[in-house]
């Protein structure tokens, strides 16, 4: 059974369009073909940003007002509306994504900022995330957009500019907030998807992209370290096990020995949360507990 998404009418003469084509028992939701070799026109690529700006319009429509005058007939079908417009991001470059960002921003309709972020993120698209970046850059989302934006880093391309995040990643305010809290821990759970583990056999992942990898799962793992050890940092240097925590990187033991050196005073509570993460990321549950018998 396969279902056939398209922006486009009805191909004349016979002529093939680009349609998404994807199998419903897919649980990745991952378009397993693509009908059509022709590239887009710039018709065609205005017929789709036109689609997707209509979509997002009345999907917030029907959101928002109890009143609209089609909400019954519509409402069930918002779900499946922007599914379509998540993969129409799919098929434009950045410069076009921008174009239809733009057009919501000067709207200042809330909730339609909203769906199209959320929308171009679900996309995994390296278009898409690079006109998000820019956005975040220019300081034009919110926080629960951005952490939203982050939340979809999981099922995205392992083709993203993952240099250029952790720049942003590593610039983000921790203390006292949920948003930068949520940038951390689902960049890491990326690294340990993409970078550490590679465990994903649904997404397609460039060769090229792990020339990159090591380097910035380096200054990440390096960065966290700095964390740890820096006893000003009250709130940070908890939260920076925790993120230690899930990436499950063998080195993880070396990192965090030097805790429990009769030298160092950190904190008990820092101490436990250091063994926790030991327990759940170290394969040697002996070299752990040897540091439970340390006075």
């Amino acid at each position: 059974m396969y279902v056939v998404w398209s922006p486009f009418t009805q191909p004349k003469g016979s002529k093939p369009l680009p349609w998404i084509v994807y199998s419903d028992e897919n649980v990745f939701n991952q378009p397993n073909e693509i009908y059509g070799s022709r590239p887009f026109t710039s018709d065609q690529i205005s017929q789709l940003k036109v689609q997707i700006l209509e979509d997002i319009e009345t999907a917030s429509k029907v959101l928002t007002d109890i009143n609209y005058e089609t909400k019954d007939s519509l409402l069930g079908t918002i779900p499946d509306t922007l599914n379509k417009v998540t993969y129409y991001f799919k098929m434009l470059s950045k410069e076009d994504i921008i174009k239809i960002f733009d057009h919501i921003y000067e709207r200042k309709v809330k909730l339609e900022s909203r769906l199209i972020i959320d929308a171009a993120a679900a996309s995994g698209s390296h278009n898409a995330f690079e006109a998000i970046l820019d956005y975040i850059s220019a300081e034009k989302l919110k926080p629960y957009q951005i952490r939203n934006v982050f939340l979809t880093l999981g099922s995205s391309e392992g083709t993203l500019n993952i240099t250029r995040i952790l720049d942003y990643v590593l610039n983000v305010n921790l203390e006292e907030n949920e948003a930068g809290v949520a940038v951390w821990l689902n960049f890491a759970h990326y690294l340990k998807e993409f970078c550490i583990h590679k465990a994903h056999n649904y997404i397609p992942v460039k060769e090229l992209f792990y020339e990159d990898c090591a380097l910035v799962t380096g200054k990440f793992i390096q960065n966290l370290r700095d964390v740890i050890y820096n006893e000003t940092l009250t709130w940070e240097r908890p939260f920076a096990v925790k993120v230690l925590e899930v990436l499950q990187i063998d080195t993880s033991f070396n990192i965090l020995t030097p805790l429990f050196n009769g030298t160092n005073k950190a904190p008990n509570e820092l101490k436990a949360m250091a063994l926790r993460a030991l327990k759940n990321s170290h394969p040697d549950r002996d070299r752990t507990q040897s540091l439970l018998r340390k006075p």
